[in-house]
């Protein structure tokens, strides 16, 4: 099932052995980034302030404000009580909420696009990779490989 978010006013159930993944474009218009940011709490707007570049300040704003909105209507309470932490290798996790539901997440960003999943009672991964088509690989090859021979053993 392929819901995309505009159309997503509530979420399907969450249940044992399946993942749900969502695909958010990190672009917003004006408005949209306002309402964004109006749901970060304190450290993540101090985070968000910390960005030197524009467009990586305003990805952080959509991706972490999404990731709130989403985990909100999963957990089924306001988004400005969930609290992020980092675990051990970096992978935010929501504090004293787990202990209420299994809920377990992860998301990942590249360009103008992020992903999201979330599963039950299983650490989940996810990764988006843009995919640059028009890049020079044969100007560096030589550099970085070595040209490949085939041998032939009878």
């Amino acid at each position: 099932m392929i819901i995309t978010w505009q159309q997503a006013q509530s979420l399907p159930p969450l249940s044992d052995r399946i993942v749900h993944i969502w695909c958010a474009s990190l672009r917003a218009s004006p408005k949209k980034l306002y309402d964004l940011w109006n749901l970060l709490v304190g450290d993540e707007k101090k985070q968000a302030d910390e960005f030197i570049s524009v467009q990586a300040k305003e990805e952080f704003i959509v991706s972490r404000g999404i990731l709130r909105l989403l985990l909100s209507k999963y957990l089924g309470t306001v988004s400005e009580k969930l609290i992020f932490r980092r675990g051990k290798y970096g992978k935010p996790y929501i504090q004293d909420v787990t202990k209420q539901l299994p809920l377990q997440f992860n998301i990942s960003h590249s360009q103008d696009l992020a992903l999201f999943a979330f599963t039950l009672d299983s650490e989940i991964g996810v990764d988006i990779e843009y995919i640059q088509t028009d890049f020079a690989y044969e100007e560096i090859a030589p550099q970085f490989f070595f040209e490949t021979r085939k041998y032939y053993f009878v």
